[in-house]
Formats: structure tokens, C-alpha cells, sequence
């Protein structure tokens, strides 16, 4: 009994700590349709797909929508409950032969096992991209080397592991851009061409376009985005530098502790730039800065964004204040005002939002263009 009470603890602790959401990434438009729970809840098996009007083009889908390969481009599409199959395409659906369509993202490699060691080959013609020269080979989130694997999809890397180092391989150009001699590197979250590396407690930067360090020394760094990044060599104070290495600008902040404290930040988006504005967690509230490390939103928010999704989306950013959602511009002043219990992030001009029992679609003014619909009724038609 006592085990099982501690279990549930360190989930429960462990749950609050990353801030998981209780659900998926909520409804968005995609080419001009949207799948639309008909219920309060975003597990709900009946989904409607509606065009931007509110009118519902297919009811009764299955509430994922799908990235195709069908003759070499990628698609989005989802499927009826009726066995038909549809694809998006300029605010309209068109049914397609779902016999002709790949339902999953591929895997475009596999591993290459010889004499104890690891490399690649390409799923798609069979050609060995990468000899087995290796120990171990890992796509961002992996824990070991499965007979598939797939590169990060915005840095098209995978790490390679010897010797008890770490380096990564660029699978585009057929080249290890960073050698393995790190004890470790940031796989999954590396942009702008620049990876978070670190040997013993010293963290620095890597290049994968120029091939050496841009900046090192600190005691920890988070990934660039936007251009920027932001890393500590004290522990109160928090550095914004840019890719050259140059320090910029600086606030006070305290450091994370330890390498948990900088997942947890990731895992929650804070700390990277959008739209030239990071959100920054102090104590238990959320506040936002700008490039030159202004605070532009106090500490206040309880939730900025959603889970892996960021806290930016079309020009807008989600905050949460007192159980309420509202928006942020892209100056980062309030914009829509939180008013609604729940709420998505913008796409294509438009958010998703709840207020009691309606749901609806505003635009960035805030007005309200698709609803209010009350859960568990069919939108009514509009011309």
C-alpha cells in the first residue's frame, strides 16, 4: 500500500512539475478546415470537420488529422467513421482512394548493424547513408536504436554515440556535423543551425553549419530560436546572446539547478524566442521578455501556451490568468482580454474557445466569427 501511495505521489508531483495538459493539442484550421469535438472534451471519438463559416462539411471523423505521402507530397487529411477517407484543400475536402495513400509518416531509415556497431540505411532506396562506425545511433526522445528511426523534423539530425561521447549526423547532407566527443548534446530542440552541447558542468554552443563553438563557458544554455538564445554564467543573472556568440543583453533570473530544470523548461517551451518575445517561468508564475530581456508581461500567468506547442502561434500568444485564457499581440500587450474558460492558439487568423457550455472561433481582434455552439448540437449553416 505505502508503495503504491509513493508511486502515485512522484507521478502526481512529477505531472505538476512539467505542467502536462490533460489532452491534446486543442482544434486549429489547416488549410481552411478544422475537426471540431462535438462533446466538452478533446477525447471525444465524434469530431465534425467545418470550413471557416461554421459549416460542417463531414460529420462523425476520427479526431486526428494526418500527414499523407501520396505521389511525393504531403498531405493533410482524416478519415470518416463510414470508411471514407478526405483531404483538405482550400478551405474545401475532396474524398480520395485511401488504398493509394500512406496513413503514417514514414521512417525514412534503418539501422545498419556490423560487428558490434551501428549505422543507416535510407528506407526509401536501400542505400547506406551512414556506415557502421558507431556504438549508438538516437532520434530525439529515444532511449536505444529500434530497427526504424526518424531525424528531428526541424534539424533533420540524429546523435551518434562513441566512446562514451556524443556528437550528431546531419542525415540531409550525409555528414556528422558534430563530432562525438561531448557527454551531452540537445537532440531534439536545436535550431537556427546551433546545438546546446556540454562537457562535465560547462555548457556551450556548437555551429553545425560553421563546424566549432560559437560560445562556451556557461553553467547552463537553452536552444536558439528566433535568432537568440539564452544562457547563464552567474546563477541570478540570465545572458541573451546572439549567433554569433555576442552578448546582447541581460536580466535578472535565477538559473535551473541541474539538467531536470532545464528539460522541464523545454518540455514547457519557456525560455526560446517567438516572434522576438521568450516566456519566462519565475517562482510558481509566468511572466514574458523581450529580445533585449525588458520584462513586457509581469510575473503573473499561471500557463503560457500549450505543451510543445509554444506559447506564439500566428501572431498571438496564449496566456492563462485566474482559471481565464486570453491573447497577447505581438508586441506583447494584451490583445483579447481573458475572458474564456479554455482556448487554443491561433491558425490561420483564427482560435478556438470555450465559455461554459459553447464553443466557437474568434479572430485577433476578438470577435466572435464561428459560434457561440452549444457542445452536443450541429453548428447552424451559413451562406
Amino acid at each position: 500500500m505505502k508503495k503504491l501511495l509513493w508511486i502515485f505521489v512522484t507521478l502526481f508531483v512529477f505531472l505538476r512539475e512539467i505542467e502536462v495538459q490533460a489532452y491534446p493539442s486543442p482544434p486549429r484550421f489547416k488549410n481552411g478546415v478544422c475537426l471540431i469535438p462535438v462533446n466538452k472534451t478533446y477525447f471525444d471519438k465524434f469530431y465534425l470537420a467545418i470550413d471557416r463559416k461554421g459549416n460542417v462539411l463531414v460529420n462523425n471523423v476520427e479526431p486526428y488529422s494526418y500527414f499523407l505521402r501520396n505521389e511525393n507530397s504531403w498531405l493533410t487529411a482524416f478519415k470518416g467513421s463510414d470508411g471514407k477517407s478526405f483531404q483538405t484543400k482550400q478551405g474545401k475536402i475532396e474524398e480520395i482512394d485511401q488504398n493509394e495513400i500512406q496513413w503514417e509518416r514514414p521512417y525514412p531509415y534503418r539501422i545498419l548493424r556490423s560487428n558490434g556497431k551501428v549505422g543507416l540505411i535510407s528506407n526509401m532506396d536501400g542505400k547506406v547513408i551512414l556506415d557502421a562506425v558507431y556504438d549508438n545511433i538516437l532520434s530525439p526522445g529515444d532511449h536505444g536504436p529500434s530497427l526504424s528511426i526518424r531525424a528531428d523534423d526541424t534539424t533533420n539530425c540524429l546523435g551518434v554515440f562513441q566512446n562514451e561521447k556524443w556528437g550528431l549526423f546531419d542525415c540531409e547532407i550525409g555528414k556528422t556535423v558534430v563530432p562525438p566527443m561531448y557527454d551531452w548534446i540537445d537532440l531534439e530542440y536545436a535550431g537556427d543551425g546551433i546545438s546546446v552541447v556540454r562537457s562535465g558542468n560547462k555548457w556551450g554552443y556548437f555551429s553545425r553549419v560553421k563546424g566549432e563553438m560559437v560560445a562556451d563557458g556557461f553553467i547552463m544554455a537553452f536552444p536558439f530560436s528566433d535568432g537568440k538564445a539564452i544562457a547563464y554564467r552567474e546563477k541570478e543573472q540570465a545572458l541573451i546572446i546572439d549567433s554569433s556568440g555576442r552578448d546582447i543583453s541581460k536580466f535578472s533570473h535565477q538559473c535551473p539547478v541541474n539538467i531536470e530544470g532545464w528539460k522541464t523548461e523545454m518540455q514547457n517551451r519557456r525560455m526560446l524566442f517567438q516572434n522576438g518575445l521568450a516566456a519566462v517561468k519565475e517562482k510558481s508564475k509566468i511572466g514574458v521578455i523581450n529580445s533585449k530581456g525588458k520584462i513586457v508581461q509581469p510575473y503573473v500567468y499561471e500557463q503560457l501556451g500549450y505543451l510543445k506547442d509554444g506559447f506564439f502561434r500566428d501572431g498571438m500568444g496564449r496566456f492563462k490568468k485566474s482559471d481565464k485564457v486570453g491573447f497577447f499581440d505581438s508586441s506583447g500587450k494584451v490583445a483579447i482580454k481573458a475572458v474564456w474558460d479554455d482556448a487554443g492558439f491561433f491558425s490561420e487568423g483564427l482560435a478556438y474557445v470555450i465559455s461554459g457550455d459553447r464553443w466557437g472561433f474568434v479572430d485577433k481582434r476578438g470577435k466572435i466569427l464561428i459560434g457561440p455552439v452549444k457542445f452536443g448540437e450541429m453548428p447552424s449553416e451559413k451562406k
